[in-house]
């Protein structure tokens, strides 16, 4: 994208093995999935995508590395996407965890300050028997 854009090669330089974007004194990188290359980090904007999806070993330890490392930012935002995992009984599993903290914010049960919660998603009456196939319940 940045190739074949005028704009965009004049502001970002592509260096292919490190997925690195710079721009003045910041960097917009892709980490990979061992936790080691998250430590120590002095993150201001962190996206964690698919959360549900994380399967490595260390997740709890990189989870926690890159969500800490804006402790020491004024403002920092750290934004978790996910869409719904396979089994949301499996409560040790770090996205049902976020997912359960999520909902207790938005129904009041945590007074959790420093979060948005944001979930998408049918109701229990909508996806009861044959509700789902409904058009108007993906709206």
């Amino acid at each position: 994208m940045v190739r074949g854009s005028p704009a965009l090669a004049a502001r970002m330089k592509v260096i292919d093995s490190t997925k690195t974007i710079t721009f003045k004194d910041s960097a917009y990188r892709a980490l990979s999935g061992e936790h080691t290359s998250s430590e120590g980090k002095n993150i201001h904007g962190l996206i964690i995508d698919e959360l549900h999806a994380w399967t490595t070993p260390n997740l709890r330890k990189q989870y926690a590395s890159l969500y800490y490392g804006s402790i020491l930012r004024d403002q920092p935002l750290s934004i978790v996407i996910t869409t719904a995992g396979d089994d949301i009984e499996e409560e040790n599993e770090l996205w049902v965890e976020e997912y359960q903290h999520a909902k207790a914010i938005l129904t009041g049960d945590s007074t959790d300050t420093r979060r948005l919660a944001y979930i998408a998603e049918a109701s229990a009456e909508d996806v009861a028997g044959d509700g789902w196939k409904d058009p108007t319940v993906h709206a």
